[in-house]
Formats: C-alpha cells, structure tokens, sequence
C-alpha cells in the first residue's frame, strides 16, 4: 500500500511523451548503474547539475525548478543529491557565488565591491556582506584590503599595467612591457606591484585559484611563466607543454600535470583512484567518468598543497588535447581552499575557459623583446 507522501511524490503522467513523464523528470538516470539511489548514475547526475550552476552562477534567477527541468529530475531528487550534512541546493550555488566573489576581489581591485557582487548573481549587497562574513570570516573590505590597491601610476606609464572590464569573462589584466621586465620586482620577476605578483602572493596565502595568461607570438607568454616559476620560491612546481601532435592523445596533458603527484594516489576514495589509474595507464578499465577524473586531479592537488605551495603551470593550453582541457577546466573553477595555483598559458581565447581570471599579454616592443 503506498502513502500519501509516496503518491504525492511521483511523477504526474503526462500522455504525449516517452513513458507517460512530463517535463522535468528522467525516466532513467544519466548512466546505467545503480540508478538515482546511489552509485555511479547519482554521482554523474550531482557532476552534470554541478557544470550547469557552474556556467549560470551570475543568473540571479537561477533556482531549484529550473535546474531540475533541465536535467529531467523532479525537484525532490534535486534536493536528495545536495543532502548532505549543512547542505543544500541553494547553499551550493551561494557558496560557489562567494567563492566566485571572493577570487574576483582579490585579482581585481579596481573593480567596484558592487559590481563584483552583482556579477555574481548576489543582487543585496547587504545580504551579500553578511553571508561573505559568515563563509569567511572576513568582510569584503577586509578582503580588498588584503588584496591591496591596484598601481594606477602604471596605466599612465606608457606600457605598463592596464586593468580592463572583459564584457563578462573573468576578470582581464593587460600586461604590457613595463610590467614584463622591471617594475614586476627584481630582475623582472613577478612582485607584490604587478597582478602576476598579486595573484601569486594570494595562493601562497591559501587561495587556491587558477590564472589564464593569454598572448600570441610576440608577447614573450613563455617568458612571463618562466618568470612566474623563478617567483615561486618555497613552492612545489609542476611544469607541462601541450603539442600540437598528441591532441588526439586523451590525457597526455593530463598525464604530465598528475604524474609527479601520484605518490598520494593511495589516499584517495576508491571511485576516484580507479578512474586516475584507467586514465593513467595504471590499471585496465572502460573510460573513467569525467566527474570522478576531475574529482581525483582535485584531491591529488589538495594532498600535494597541504605538504607545500603547489604550482602547476601548463603553456601552449590551445594544443590541449580535449580530455585534459575537459578536466582541467573541471579542476581550475573548483581548486580548493589551499594554497594551490594552475596557471594556464594560451595564444587565444578559449571557450573552454571562459569565466576564469585572465592575463592578457600585449606585444612586446624590439628593445623589450631584446632585454628578455
């Protein structure tokens, strides 16, 4: 005999459609498996909702009934994969919008405390300040503060540091020759005056985030990271290329960021160490799901950064080969709360990495280009 509740909560028949299910329910999970109670089909759904807030954090009217529409789920089995202890559909997305609002103020200081707020889909400010101090201990001005002001002398300079709004990607620094080569610290390295500097100091202070630095031939990008790599004093590095000859190679980039942190392979869950180990070529297996890939390249980089800084720099990001830019896009807009950087050096603009915090490289001048 079923209950009111029970009755209450499946799914109205609706006959013009597969099943007799109206919009917004799945007749099956996303994958086969154990289904929505658990397992495999559950995770990949919680993987699927979670890139889909990720991509609409700064739609205000984002919520519970159009994310379950989506993903053809009612919204009780929305609710029932956010769950968990102090947990909740609309708790996720405010802690991602924070977490979001937190990484803007520190690499964008000229930008208005109301503007990044807005950016984010958090419409109060008031409502904004309470719930930032709750998640941070901090206020937002206590944040800028740590941030430090950004060095208005240098966009009046004649090639120096410009910062600019990007038409809603993240947050565009221009980085022109002065910056390059002498006011970025001793012997033109990246000092606490230039945004290279700035972002560098935030990860050595627990700040985990990722930086895109975007310039083409001429713009010295390789010099910029090698430069960025000398600041990195008392950091772990971690240093790979992509070339154009394996982007039809799934994880060959992958495989070059992961292989010197395997070591704290053995600590992770189950689920996460067999898919490292699939894609790897530790173990025999089908592919690995993304979800718990992108998952396992997290929990690698955090058990790498609780014993030091940890740096990952990968250039030439445009020859990805899809796989790796998939799971590294996953792991750049999730690094955790430690001090772990991606740096992520590319010639052009790529959708794969809209919305992360981005360094645009202007052409070097003869005399600079000879200097460097």
């Amino acid at each position: 005999m079923s209950t009111d509740s029970e009755a209450a909560s499946a799914p109205p028949t609706h006959p013009g459609r597969p099943g007799g299910l109206p919009p917004g329910w799945r007749k099956s999970p996303p994958t086969t498996g154990s289904g929505l109670g658990g397992g495999v089909g559950e995770v990949t759904l919680r993987g699927e909702v979670e890139v889909f807030i990720e991509g609409r954090l700064g739609d205000p009217g984002l919520d519970v009934r159009q994310i379950a529409a989506a993903h053809y789920v009612s919204p009780r089995t929305l609710y029932r994969l956010f769950d968990g202890p102090g947990e909740s559909v609309a708790g996720y997305i405010r802690g991602r919008r924070l977490d979001r609002c937190r990484r803007e103020i520190l690499a964008r200081p000229d930008l208005p405390l109301v503007a990044i707020c807005e950016r984010w889909g958090m419409g109060d400010p008031k409502h904004f300040a309470r719930k930032y101090r709750a998640r941070f201990g901090q206020s937002p001005q206590e944040t800028r503060l740590q941030a430090g002001a950004a060095p208005a002398a240098d966009a009046a300079a004649g090639g120096g540091l410009r910062m600019a709004a990007d038409g809603g990607r993240g947050g565009v620094a221009r980085l022109g020759p002065a910056g390059l080569a002498g006011q970025g610290g001793q012997g033109g390295r990246p000092g606490e005056d230039d945004p290279l500097g700035r972002w560098l100091g935030a990860v050595r202070g627990g700040q985990g985030g990722c930086l895109v630095v975007r310039g083409g031939p001429g713009t010295g990008r390789s010099a910029v990271l090698g430069r960025l790599v000398s600041a990195a004093r008392g950091f772990g590095v971690v240093r790979a290329a992509a070339v154009r000859g394996e982007t039809g190679l799934p994880f060959a980039v992958l495989q070059q960021v992961c292989a010197p942190l395997l070591g704290h392979l053995g600590g992770l869950p189950g689920p996460q160490r067999d898919a490292a180990g699939v894609a790897f070529g530790l173990r025999p297996g089908p592919a690995p799901e993304p979800f718990l890939l992108g998952l396992a390249v997290l929990s690698l980089v955090s058990a790498a950064a609780a014993e030091r800084p940890l740096l990952c720099v990968v250039d030439d990001a445009h020859w990805l080969d899809p796989a790796s830019a998939q799971i590294l896009a996953f792991a750049a807009r999730r690094l955790p709360a430690a001090p772990a950087g991606l740096v992520l050096g590319t010639r052009d603009h790529a959708d794969r990495f809209s919305g992360l915090p981005e360094l645009g490289l202007r052409p070097l001048r003869p005399a600079d280009a000879a200097e460097g």
